[in-house]
């Protein structure tokens, strides 16, 4: 350690000769750290300290990889500060840093072997907390959760899903529902909280009591998610839009005033909006146009004495008082469309519809382009409340009134009530609604408002049926296999190597099994996995050995086991073998399928024995399984052939969850028989008259390796002169007996056993010998011996 220092030193000489800033820089941090090494940690921070000094005057021209050296030596200081307590250097140094991470490499890390960023300096405030005793004061992570999943499905690829997190914020108490927020609590928090608001002034926000009132009572709760850039009013008037309000500007203070204009009663609240309107205008009060004909100009009251008699040649006030812009029915909105979110569905979008189907009938479907209300995620309750207020809106607020008022009017305000009356306009004690309100330099008030109906700003919730979207339980046990079906194909099957093919099948929950394979069973090796379920059961009843086709028997299975079906198919392509399937051993397909109960099947004209396996007679509860794609093919080596394998099905559910430990699945076991590989003939001979007792027929001495498939498969023996009685001649391996070729009384050909594949390596000696008490007919015999050869 002392070397490494006296390497430091040399290095900071170096450097002081060179008179190169940076190289100074670094070799100030080697020094240090070997200094706080050695336990001089004062000595470290008063080299750092000075280092820092000379380096920050020149850091505002500096280069990135000089200021980002700075920003390492003043963390290095903090760091040794924090280790010897010193808390007001250690917050200095963390400060300073924090100012070169903010002003120089904000969002980003400098990667000129420092990696210094705001990251780098959070990081090691949190070390320097550590050590300076503070350390509740390090995990304080402001805006940062986390979440943590027990047994978490990661499924078979690198890459994560889309994820929806519901969180619960302190606004959530303040809605109907426990859930959403109320639009008031969410627009004052908005506005004024000191953290993330919009830095409005707290003073400056009018009462928002009426608002929340109506809000509540009406049921209309909100969950905002600001996930776009956009000005805050914009966020702001999305809100006030969906809430049927209207923001105002009065006195200096920003008040809600909601359009609802009738007394609603929900949710632990009533709302009461005042109906009266604060003045009745009449023709005396309005102010019009004077006439440029005459001898003045200006503006003028407008009383009927005043434009009875004005003319284009008299002068006068011609004008109207009040002015009506009015918009034809067939052009206002019919069809209101709102894209909002599903809570009850992991918050997906859902569109909430409300339509006038007699405005439709008359005028034709008027849609606006859908309306983005993604701060709704109550679909079925809340959605069609603003869908149907937004509609009436649309529908019946299509007129607009324009006039003009003095001076001593100027307490009116957006929302405010008045009844104007004009005689020419048909209109008298007509309550409308104040929109807008405009002053001009003379102090005359331009007015714009809108109809009031009273009763048509509320909207009744009619029941619907909510979407309930599906959450998959992807923990939920799968269930046990059915007793599997395991086998080896023919060779005609098999397009590669040599292969065992699996059928498998569970309950209604089962979505597929892993399949494990070993040779000793201790250890296991993943093999692969099926992924559908066989369509697999039992024979009902015994099916009898019969010649291929076998139009006189009836194949009758239950497939309730694994819920499957059958179809029928034409009498070409079940020749085909088109429906081939597995009983007990034997392949066979079938043309005709009649349903006799639930899963229950009676299949006719089977074509037996497919690819040359053996015709046989099944009792019931022989296992059935139909060939198709949901069957598992696995290869497996040659060297196996012969040998007993071990394989585990540890299942998953039907959403690819719940898979089940190796351990807690039972084991199968299954002889490897080698079926798949081609045949050839190994051995054949023959022995003319009639064999005596013990007599060797043949010999045959192996020059290669051969292996002799299970129950000698596809071999063949006949005799020319039928035996008395059965008569088995003993097949054998160097001596010891492996397999037997036997002919039944009055039979002209022979049956063969052999309990497992037997492999003859070269040199090996097959023999052929007759038995001890030889048949009294028996003779003229031949034989082959299908068999692998290696």
């Amino acid at each position: 350690m002392r070397w490494r220092c006296r390497a430091a030193d040399r290095a900071v000489l170096a450097a002081q000769r060179s008179d190169d800033l940076y190289c100074l820089g670094r070799a100030t941090r080697s020094v240090a750290r070997a200094m706080t090494s050695l336990g001089r940690t004062e000595e470290a921070l008063d080299a750092l300290l000075a280092m820092s000094a000379r380096m920050g005057p020149e850091i505002g021209t500096a280069a990135d990889e000089i200021a980002a050296l700075y920003g390492m030596v003043l963390l290095a200081a903090e760091i040794a500060a924090a280790k010897l307590g010193d808390a007001h250097t250690a917050q200095t140094m963390h400060d300073e840093a924090s100012a070169v991470a903010r002003a120089r490499f904000s969002g980003t890390v400098h990667d000129e072997e420092t990696a210094f960023g705001p990251t780098n300096v959070a990081l090691h405030w949190t070390s320097s907390l550590v050590r300076l005793g503070r350390a509740a004061e390090a995990l304080g992570y402001s805006g940062t959760a986390t979440v943590v999943a027990n047994n978490y499905a990661m499924g078979n690829t690198a890459t994560l899903p889309n994820f929806s997190f519901e969180v619960h914020g302190s606004l959530s108490l303040s809605g109907t529902n426990g859930l959403d927020a109320n639009p008031a609590s969410i627009v004052s928090d908005f506005l004024t909280n000191p953290r993330y608001g919009a830095g409005f002034p707290p003073t400056n926000l009018g009462d928002l009591i009426l608002y929340s009132t109506y809000c509540q009572a009406l049921g209309l709760m909100l969950s905002p998610m600001l996930d776009t850039q956009q000005e805050a009013q914009a966020h702001l008037s999305d809100i006030v839009k969906i809430t049927n309000s209207a923001i105002v500007w009065s006195g200096g203070l920003l008040k809600i005033v909601p359009y609802g204009d009738q007394t609603i009663s929900g949710y632990g609240t009533t709302y009461a909006p005042s109906t009266i309107p604060i003045y009745s205008l009449g023709e005396d009060d309005f102010i019009v146009q004077e006439s440029s004909v005459g001898t003045s100009s200006g503006v003028a009251p407008g009383g009927p004495a005043l434009r009875s008699a004005a003319g284009p040649i008299t002068g006068g006030f011609s004008d109207d008082p009040v002015h009506v812009a009015r918009s034809t029915p067939a052009d206002a909105t019919n069809s209101i469309q709102l894209e909002c979110l599903d809570q009850s569905n992991s918050y997906n979008t859902a569109v909430v519809e409300a339509f006038d189907q007699a405005a439709i009938e008359l005028y034709g479907v008027r849609r606006d382009s859908s309306l983005k209300a993604r701060a709704i995620v109550d679909p079925a309750n809340v959605g069609p409340i603003v869908a149907q207020l937004m509609l009436q809106r649309a529908l019946l607020f299509r007129n607009t009134y324009t006039f003009r008022l003095g001076w001593k009017y100027c307490l009116l305000e957006p929302m405010d009530l008045v009844q104007i009356t004009d005689s020419r306009l048909g209109a008298s004690a007509l309550t409308v609604r104040i929109t807008a309100v405009e002053e001009d330099e003379e102090g005359t008030l331009s007015i714009t408002a809108e109809d009031f109906f009273g009763g048509y700003s509320t909207a009744a919730l009619y029941p619907k049926q909510a979407a309930v979207g599906y959450v998959p339980n992807w923990s939920s046990a799968p269930g046990d296999i059915n007793a599997p079906i395991i086998f080896e194909p023919p060779a005609a099957l098999v397009t590669g190597g040599l292969e065992i093919w699996v059928a498998l099948s569970g309950g209604s929950n089962w979505g597929g099994a892993q399949v494990w394979i070993s040779s000793d069973g201790n250890s296991y090796a993943l093999a692969g996995a099926v992924t559908s379920p066989a369509t697999q059961g039992t024979l009902i009843a015994d099916l009898p050995s019969h010649p291929s086709p076998d139009t006189t028997h009836i194949l009758s299975v239950d497939l309730t086991e694994s819920n499957g079906r059958l179809i029928s198919v034409s009498a070409a392509d079940a020749a085909s073998l088109v429906t081939l399937c597995y009983v007990g051993g034997e392949l066979l397909s079938y043309q005709t399928a009649t349903l006799t109960g639930p899963n229950g099947y009676d299949l006719t004209t089977v074509y037996r024995g497919a690819y040359a396996t053996m015709i046989m007679d099944h009792p019931a509860g022989a296992q059935f399984a139909r060939l198709d794609g949901s069957i598992g093919r696995f290869s497996y080596p040659s060297n196996l052939i012969g040998q007993i394998i071990y394989l585990k099905f540890p299942s998953i559910n039907i959403v690819g969850g719940g898979l089940q430990s190796l351990a807690s699945v039972p084991v199968y076991t299954y002889m490897v028989k080698g079926t798949g590989q081609t045949s050839s003939t190994v051995v054949s001979g023959y022995f003319t008259g009639r064999p005596t007792a013990n007599l060797v027929l043949q010999s045959y001495v192996f020059a290669a390796s051969a292996t002799l498939p299970a129950g000698l498969s596809g071999s063949r023996g006949t005799a020319s002169t039928v035996a008395t009685t059965m008569t088995t001649f003993a097949i054998q391996k160097n001596g010891a007996a492996v397999g037997n070729m036997s002919f039944l009384g009055s039979a002209t050909t022979a049956t063969f056993t052999m309990s497992s594949a037997t492999v003859f390596n070269a040199g090996d000696v097959l023999t052929v010998v007759a038995p001890a008490t030889p048949d009294a007919t028996l003779a003229n015999l031949a034989w082959t011996f299908l068999g692998i050869a290696q």
